[in-house]
């Protein structure tokens, strides 16, 4: 997804790491918890007249590999930033967050096989 970012915020959080394979999610939660453990007011907006587009796999095996990728980002940065989770100084939205990445995203696939493969030997 095209993002957009105050320089002088991404500046002082450390900016991208490029070590995690989802560099974009992982320097969105970094200055999350920047912005909130040094107080500092911020928000993320969508703008909705925005015109952006992306290029798909064209190969289920090349899709793979993207969704395989995405995971990975995920699960490095929800390892990386696991300090916001469950903790009130950052507030109700961290926790929900990081519950949502956890369940829906992270370990989705997971449960998608396993129903499937109940389905099957059912």
């Amino acid at each position: 997804a095209p993002l957009v970012f105050r320089k002088d915020v991404v500046i002082a959080c450390g900016g991208y790491d490029s070590s995690t394979m989802g560099e974009d999610m992982e320097l969105v939660v970094k200055m999350h918890e920047f912005c909130l453990a040094n107080k500092r007011p911020y928000r993320i907006r969508y703008a909705t007249g925005a015109i952006c587009w992306t290029q798909v796999p064209e190969r289920l095996k090349d899709l793979c590999t993207q969704r395989r990728r995405w995971h990975l980002g995920l699960f490095q940065s929800m390892t990386k930033h696991r300090g916001l989770f469950g903790h009130l100084q950052y507030g109700p939205v961290s926790l929900i967050s990081y519950l949502y990445f956890l369940l829906y995203e992270l370990l989705s696939p997971c449960i998608e096989v396993f129903g499937l493969l109940t389905v099957l030997l059912s």
